[in-house]
């Protein structure tokens, strides 16, 4: 396969991965710092949901647009054209330099490794656009990361190490991209849209100040932040969202529900790196424990669960939200996930596959670090089981969630 690079000549490539945005973006900044001429690449979505493809697709068509106006073409291949385009562009100039962002678990740092195969390491540059706090800021060696999230939160929060300086947001955006409609709730994709989830979230509705109350709903749009779809796509970034917090409580006093967001990004963190020093233990049944599960292979129950036709009425609503929309809350995510490794006992990948396939936010990280949490071969030193008909009773009293889904 060959490639058309015209005939100025080529200094790099920008290879975007789960970092969609010119703000805040440390590769597209070294790019225009050193001049010359440049190239995009991104992989076009995989995902299987209508609405996940779509909203993948917005995000790679602002960062197209952006991209555009800076004379930087974006290219959107697929798996097996990524590698030939930097084989043909290093071609057209062998010192070509790649830039490109940190790789958190064992597949896609494979499949990198694969497409980079006899590139040279000198000529290659990898930013952490991913995280809140970078690998080399980390107050201990990966090797020596915690099993757990407290002792990780603590030693971070004790050696008071500093979030780095981000771009700083434009004026706020009027409109919120998140619509709630007879199908759920409805994502526009984007740099923009992102930056204007931020504002609205935070300073339009202040609904971030009382997220530490609401973020176990399960039908309001301001229950949770739902910044997780344009996290995910990296639209925008975990310091400039930390940034905003911390602007924000400086304007309006300390909040409970400022610090649960910045314990949620911590946490999202923590995923990445226990990936990062997991390898393919992430991926695998047995997970970061020395046993595996109790599973059996009924692929009818399975498909069951899928559609949302478990019998459990609270289960299945969640499921076919999912189903419709490609979304579903935190609260329902670990209710499903428990029902299926620990009642059904069908194999939790299946369950992690479903969900990769299905989210619109799915991040390989965060949903594998959860779903091994739930099915406990994690992090959590308890081996937890979620009993869904209380948690219907506590988050759905009045089971408007599931006469609004099972109706």
């Amino acid at each position: 396969m060959s490639f058309d690079f015209g005939g100025t000549p080529l200094h790099g490539v920008i290879w975007f991965h789960r970092d969609l945005r010119t703000s805040d973006h440390e590769g597209l900044e070294l790019a225009e710092k050193l001049g010359g001429s440049w190239l995009a690449i991104t992989q076009l979505p995989r995902a299987a949901h209508e609405a996940a493809r779509r909203f993948a697709t917005e995000c790679q068509d602002e960062l197209e647009s952006s991209l555009k106006s800076r004379s930087i073409p974006l290219h959107r291949l697929n798996e097996a054209e990524i590698g030939d385009f930097i084989r043909n562009a290093r071609t057209a100039n062998p010192r070509l330099l790649l830039l490109t962002s940190r790789r958190y678990n064992f597949r896609d740092q494979a499949f990198l490794a694969g497409a980079l195969s006899g590139f040279p390491e000198s000529q290659l540059r990898i930013f952490d656009h991913s995280t809140l706090y970078a690998e080399s800021d980390l107050p201990f060696s990966l090797s020596a990361l915690p099993r757990t999230f407290t002792p990780f939160q603590k030693k971070i929060r004790s050696a008071k190490t500093g979030v780095r300086a981000a771009r700083s947001l434009p004026p706020p955006n009027p409109l919120d991209p998140i619509l709630a409609t007879n199908r759920g709730f409805e994502f526009k994709g984007g740099e923009k849209n992102a930056q204007g989830r931020v504002h609205q979230y935070l300073t339009g509705t202040r609904a971030a100040l009382h997220y530490h109350e609401t973020r176990n709903g399960l039908l309001a749009r301001d229950d949770s932040s739902k910044l997780s779809p344009y996290l995910a796509q990296g639209c925008i970034s975990p310091r400039q969202v930390f940034w905003e917090l911390e602007r924000i409580e400086a304007e309006l006093g300390p909040s409970k529900g400022l610090d649960a967001l910045v314990y949620e990004l911590e946490w999202r963190d923590y995923f990445k790196f226990l990936s990062l020093q997991s390898g393919g233990l992430f991926f695998e049944s047995k997970g970061l424990k020395d046993h595996e599960p109790e599973a059996n292979r009924d692929q009818e129950k399975f498909t069951r669960w899928c559609r949302g036709e478990t019998g459990n009425a609270f289960v299945d609503a969640n499921l076919r939200e999912l189903l419709t929309s490609g979304w579903m809350s935190n609260r329902g995510r670990q209710n499903v996930a428990s029902y299926l490794a620990k009642t059904m006992k069908l194999p939790w990948l299946w369950g992690a596959e479903w969900f990769e396939k299905n989210l619109i936010d799915y991040d390989p990280e965060t949903n594998q670090g959860n779903w091994l949490y739930l099915a406990g071969v994690g992090t959590d030193p308890r081996d937890r089981v979620f009993n869904p008909d209380l948690q219907a009773t506590m988050y759905d009293p009045d089971g408007a969630y599931r006469a609004r889904w099972l109706s």
